[in-house]
């Protein structure tokens, strides 16, 4: 959703989405400002003037009723998790971490959660 509903026409997005080569999945919207404002309002941005909007995007499940905001500048892989555990049916399948050398840390992974972790840097 525009946060510059008087720049971004619904031309001027459909131009964008072109540009960009997005699916069918994605919904580009603008509308009266005064409209506009009232829904970022409800979605926590209160900013009145452009430059000062947040610079987050709101991800949602309307049909389980999951919403969270995440970052535009941060961690990319970060993101694609966050929007791909909102999916249950993604949530409850086994997925197995690719084996990463930068992530091998010589520890033996233990059942219990963060013992690796506590053995790395608290022990020392």
């Amino acid at each position: 959703m525009t946060v510059d509903p008087e720049r971004d026409t619904p031309e001027r997005l459909k131009e964008f989405a072109t540009a960009f080569g997005v699916g069918p999945e994605w919904l580009f919207l603008t509308g009266k400002p005064e409209d506009i404002r009232a829904i970022n309002s409800k979605l926590g941005d209160k900013s009145r003037k452009l430059s000062e909007h947040r610079n987050e995007i709101v991800l949602g499940n309307d049909a389980t009723g999951e919403w969270a905001r995440n970052s535009v500048f941060g961690d990319l892989d970060r993101l694609i998790m966050d929007i791909r555990s909102m999916d249950p049916k993604w949530r409850n399948e086994v997925h197995q971490p690719k084996f990463d050398e930068a992530s091998n840390t010589g520890y033996a992974l233990d059942l219990q959660p963060g013992q690796s972790l506590f053995k790395k840097l608290c022990v020392p």
